[in-house]
């Protein structure tokens, strides 16, 4: 953790892999449970872990949302975050600037991502 106790992820999308896109690379069937320890995450009881929780789970947004090769099997779990996202969005601008990245990099030229 940085101080003034917010924290700075140690985790990338390729290098230093956050263990979630990891898991997501080799198991891709785990998406389920993958997302249901993103939720825990965001909903979670504590104030510190709510609040540091966009940083550790950014990485796996951009992996999800932004990865060039497309995994449409992928799309119930983002559907979800990215309800999630909108949510967070309207009260935080943290969660605001990273929606508008995401959008700004989100592979929309493909048809089957236009169903999601």
């Amino acid at each position: 953790a940085e101080s003034g106790g917010t924290s700075k992820c140690a985790y990338g999308i390729s290098s230093n892999q956050h263990p979630f896109i990891s898991l997501l690379r080799s198991t891709p069937t785990t998406w389920d449970l993958v997302l249901d320890q993103c939720k825990e995450l965001l909903n979670h009881k504590k104030p510190s872990v709510q609040e540091n929780c966009l940083v550790v789970l950014q990485p796996v947004f951009y992996f999800l949302f932004c990865d060039p090769n497309y995994h449409i099997h992928f799309g119930p779990m983002r559907a979800v975050l990215f309800q999630i996202l909108l949510q967070r969005s309207t009260d935080d601008e943290k969660w605001m600037k990273l929606l508008t990245d995401l959008v700004c990099w989100m592979r929309i030229n493909q048809r089957s991502s236009f169903s999601e």
